[in-house]
């Protein structure tokens, strides 16, 4: 537990970090919690709309999902904004914030390579229907971390984790 919680502190300190310098903005990653769960109890933190991402590694497989308010922001910060969350669509992303939404995972990949894991980007998604990502009574390791930029809070990064089964 220590060693998932501790290794993904600090690369979420490092992802805001590299983020806030290439957007010039105060971004923050804060009230990271842990859990260790089946996957059917933690589907339901999972926000209605969201941008995830699903990544491989030959041991572990891992769904990131980041809450559709910190793309917003982040997009309409990269576009020149100051970071709020525009009055969107309650079902999808603009052109510009998918590719905002794929450079933002691109980024935290490099950021797992830098740590010595690196990791395949098999695909991103806006609904949990467009794949089996986990069994649902599989357990998993469960981060939460609440994303913040300036004083706005833009909602929670969750990353899922489990082992691949090994056949």
């Amino acid at each position: 537990m220590s060693d998932f919680l501790n290794f993904h502190k600090q690369l979420l300190l490092d992802f805001s970090m590299q983020l806030a310098n290439e957007l010039k903005s105060d971004i923050r990653f804060v009230d990271t919690e842990y859990e260790q769960l089946s996957y059917d109890l933690a589907r339901p933190q999972i926000p209605n709309l969201y941008l995830a991402a699903l990544l491989e590694q030959t041991v572990e497989r891992l769904y990131i999902c980041a809450d559709s308010r910190i793309i917003y922001a982040l997009c309409n910060r990269m576009l020149g904004g100051k970071g709020c969350i525009e009055t969107q669509p309650d079902s999808f992303f603009t052109d510009s914030e998918l590719f905002f939404g794929e450079t933002f995972f691109d980024t935290l990949i490099q950021q797992y390579a830098i740590f010595g894991k690196g990791v395949e980007l098999i695909r991103t998604e806006t609904q949990e229907q467009q794949s089996q990502v986990f069994f649902t009574d599989q357990v998993i390791h469960l981060l939460k971390s609440t994303c913040l930029i300036g004083d706005n809070k833009c909602g929670p990064l969750l990353i899922f984790s489990a082992d691949r089964l090994q056949t």
